[in-house]
């Protein structure tokens, strides 16, 4: 996801600001994510390690055989499945917890934020 071209096309036409204070607005949005919003992602994800950014990397985009490893009887990629994907790529576990972390941190300050 370019983020730098979502908050450039903003900040050039000042008709496609949206006030994300106004609650009227933001209730009418389908998602929260203005290019404010996603500026501070980008922000946040680009201050981890690497190889946090990867794994976000990888579950953003997640590549067919990751795809794959998800049970039918689930619509999402579970965190032993990702931990089994990571070590077979060759992360030890002890970098896999200290990677799951980092994310977890970000995540539980995002979440304080909004």
């Amino acid at each position: 996801m370019n983020y730098d071209i979502i908050a450039a096309l903003s900040a050039m036409n000042a008709e496609n600001y949206v006030n994300p204070n106004d609650p009227i607005v933001m209730a009418e949005m389908p998602e929260k994510n203005t290019p404010e919003r996603l500026l501070l992602w980008k922000e946040k994800i680009t201050s981890m390690t690497e190889e946090a950014q990867q794994v976000i990397y990888i579950l953003l985009n997640a590549p067919q055989e990751l795809i794959d490893l998800i049970p039918k009887n689930k619509e999402f990629i579970t965190p032993r499945l990702l931990r089994n994907y990571l070590g077979n790529k060759g992360l030890t576990h002890r970098k896999i917890l200290k990677i799951y972390s980092e994310i977890i941190k970000m995540l539980r300050e995002k979440q304080n934020e909004v």
